[in-house]
């Protein structure tokens, strides 16, 4: 009964650890399509900024402070 009993508290750590082991897989997937999400973000903010400077006339991207 005692070797029963290790056996299935050796059986409950390994799949345990295949558990943790797929979640930290599933995490680094998700933390790279976030990361590719805000690089494209960023790509847009910058692309964006760079036309509103070039229809108000302010190729420098500084704002006129006369008003």
């Amino acid at each position: 009964m005692f070797r029963l009993q290790g056996d299935f508290v050796s059986i409950i750590n390994k799949k345990m650890l295949e558990f943790c082991l797929i979640q930290m897989e599933v995490i680094k997937d998700r933390e790279s399509t976030l990361r590719k999400q805000l690089l494209n973000c960023k790509i847009q903010s910058e692309f964006l900024s760079s036309m509103v400077d070039d229809l108000k006339g302010d190729p420098t991207g500084e704002e006129d402070d006369r008003q």
